[in-house]
Order: structure tokens, then C-alpha cells, then sequence
């Protein structure tokens, strides 16, 4: 599932980074000591923000359109001795929340399943991994790829 939010980077005036901010996520922040670290952060800080959510089937939060995203409404009084206008910017952060996922929380659970015996003894028999075919049905029913 590919999501994106846009974000605004605001440039640091004293050094090459960038302080990033999602405006539809409150308190989705990271930072980055330039352009490059501050992408890779973005990225980070989006998926783990939409973790839970995403595990839980819940809603994600509605994204708001780029051009409707004003940089200076991001930096308040305090911040405007902190960040420069000239610097900053506004994009879209793109990820694939599905593949986050898989990759942050990777580790197995033990799950008992109970199943007709007949089952049992036809998969055993056709040397079924249950435990792999419970895990593709699952992702099939979530549609997950």
C-alpha cells in the first residue's frame, strides 16, 4: 500500500539541516543533518508514525494537497530565529506502508489453530506447511503482496 503526505523541510540557518514537519500528522517530526539525511528521515519517521494504524486496520489520516501547504504557517514566531525561509521547501514523502511493515516488524508470533483432524493428517501427509499457508491466506485476505 503506497501512501505519501507532504512534508515541509525547513532549513536550519546555522548548519546544512533540515528540521521536517507533516502538517496532517501532529507531532511527526524528524530532522536531518542535510537534503539526503532529511529524505531518508522523512521517510522513516512517516512510516513509523503510520505503524500502528496500519497493523491495527484502522484509518490513516486524510492527506492534504501540496499547493494547499503554506511553508511560512509551519515556522512560528520562536522558529523564525531558528529557520530560514530561503532553503526550505515542501514536497510529497512517498512509502510503501506494507513494505515498512514487513520490514520493522519481521518476527514470528506462535499462534495455536485448531483444525479438523482429517485435515491435519492430509496436510501432513502432503508435507503442507501450515504455518506458511496460514500466513498467505492471511495476506491474501488483507490484500497484502
Amino acid at each position: 500500500m503506497f501512501i505519501s503526505y507532504p512534508a515541509v523541510f525547513l532549513k536550519d540557518k546555522e548548519s546544512n539541516g533540515y528540521t521536517i514537519l507533516f502538517p496532517d500528522l501532529p507531532g511527526c517530526i524528524s530532522c536531518g543533518d542535510d537534503i539526503k539525511d532529511a529524505l531518508y528521515m522523512a521517510n522513516d519517521v512517516l512510516g513509523g508514525y503510520l505503524f500502528d494504524d496500519y497493523s491495527k486496520l484502522e484509518d490513516l489520516p486524510k492527506s492534504s494537497r501540496l499547493e494547499d501547504i503554506d511553508i511560512m504557517n509551519s515556522i512560528d514566531e520562536n522558529g523564525k530565529e531558528y529557520f530560514s525561509y530561503e532553503g526550505s521547501f515542501k514536497s510529497y514523502v512517498g512509502l510503501d506502508l506494507t513494505d515498512y511493515v514487513k520490514k520493522y516488524d519481521n518476527r514470528t508470533v506462535k499462534k495455536n489453530v485448531t483444525i479438523p483432524s482429517y485435515l491435519n493428517e492430509m496436510g501432513k501427509s502432503a508435507n503442507i506447511n501450515f504455518s506458511k499457508l496460514l500466513t498467505e491466506a492471511l495476506e491474501k485476505e488483507f490484500e497484502i503482496e
